[in-house]
């Protein structure tokens, strides 16, 4: 065949006659059907691959956000091929308020355009621990969150996964556009430690296109609408997942909570182009 009418549960019941369908046959609000890649390894079907001349290619069509039953409904359509844009909110905006867990650096809430992550670099004047962060994203259903750290810049390592390591791994309930996405205080076995005037490069994902990040700057400066005495945020890319095509320049959309280390000395202030 060459269309296929593809249910929620996935069994396939439709197509094989096993009776007229049932409850899991349905798509709910929040669902969302993608590439096989991105969808969960204990239920890997049904996804949007397609299926011809008995190959399998991922067409990396993404499905998401399905709206609760009403006579009219919507749902998000991607299609993989580039990041999604969305109504640009000028820079700055509104940064959404949390309850801090200790200090605070947050880039913006601006939005504009979306992909499954972002790399960036940061350069702090004191050593700091960051103990957690904020994400961006559209979603308001369980997004799995990862997040991986290299000594250094990212530039020249988009694409090289063994260069990075991975600190975190876990699912969040999403908050949805312009609103403070926060990973569980025990997302880091282990605080991150940044210490004072040295690079260090952040790669902060999602598994699905979910994420959403703002195109202002360029690659390697300072972001001018993020400043704090304790971290310089440099303008880095947006991603594919995982260590897929890059998109720059990209601001990362967060927060950074963190700690300064009893004892660390201030260095000199840095070159908003270092």
């Amino acid at each position: 065949y060459k269309v296929a009418l593809l249910q929620a549960d996935g069994n396939y019941d439709l197509e094989k006659g096993n009776g007229r369908g049932d409850a899991g046959d349905v798509w709910h609000s929040g669902g969302s059907i993608g590439p096989y890649a991105v969808v969960a390894p204990e239920q890997p079907y049904p996804n949007t691959d397609s299926y011809q001349g008995g190959r399998i290619r991922p067409t990396g069509i993404q499905i998401s956000h399905i709206s609760a039953p009403k006579q009219q409904m919507t749902f998000h359509l991607s299609f993989g091929d580039d990041d999604e844009p969305e109504q640009p909110v000028p820079a700055p905006t509104a940064v959404p308020t949390g309850t801090p867990q200790g200090n605070e650096f947050v880039t913006t809430f601006a939005g504009g355009n979306g992909q499954a992550g972002n790399m960036f670099d940061i350069v702090t004047t004191k050593t700091i621990d960051i103990t957690n962060l904020d994400i961006h994203t559209v979603s308001t259903s369980t997004v799995n969150v990862e997040v991986w750290i290299k000594s250094g810049s990212y530039l020249g390592y988009e694409a090289d996964q063994d260069a990075w390591t991975k600190v975190a791994s876990v699912a969040v309930q999403g908050q949805g556009i312009r609103n403070r996405t926060p990973l569980p205080l025990d997302a880091f076995e282990e605080p991150i430690r940044v210490i004072a005037s040295q690079r260090q490069a952040f790669y902060v994902t999602l598994t699905t296109p979910d994420i959403r990040y703002t195109a202002d700057g360029a690659v390697g400066q300072a972001y001018a609408h993020a400043d704090s005495d304790d971290i310089k945020f440099f303008v880095g890319a947006g991603l594919k997942y995982a260590f897929g095509e890059a998109y720059s320049p990209r601001v990362w959309n967060g927060v950074l909570t963190y700690e300064i280390v009893k004892g660390s000395t201030m260095s000199p202030t840095i070159d908003p182009t270092d």
